[in-house]
């Protein structure tokens, strides 16, 4: 399991024992972190995400990834199905500083900085 997965998965364990904090554990056990895999292309990631019925994705952002990532989602969120949300977090995300961050991302519907686990947790409630 990746680090990110497993420091979710500890917040989410700290929160109260609801049963969507314990389906949002299961879930995050059972899929891969795609940065363990070569880049997918949008067809690769899109399948993945119809697929898996995914509803929120999530991207941890850093200097050797980020602009891979924010290109290839202002690709494909036309093409995600309605219900998915985009969650990007991660050092390289700007938006304490950068008050334009949503105007010149639109495609992000939700943005972490830095350690995203409490975060995170308030987003999925």
């Amino acid at each position: 399991m990746p680090l990110s997965s497993i420091r979710i998965d500890t917040t989410m364990q700290r929160a109260p024992q609801m049963d969507w904090v314990k389906e949002i554990i299961k879930n995050l056990r059972k899929y891969r972190d795609i940065a363990d895999e070569d880049e997918l292309s949008d067809d690769e990631l899109l399948k993945r995400i119809i697929d898996e019925d995914v509803d929120l994705l999530c991207t941890s952002n850093y200097i050797w990834n980020h602009k891979f990532f924010m290109d290839q989602l202002s690709r494909i969120k036309d093409r995600l199905p309605k219900k998915v949300k985009i969650v990007a977090g991660g050092p390289n995300i700007d938006v304490n500083v950068n008050p334009n961050f949503f105007d010149q991302y639109p495609f992000i519907d939700y943005a972490v900085y830095g350690s995203g686990e409490v975060a995170f947790a308030d987003i999925v409630e």
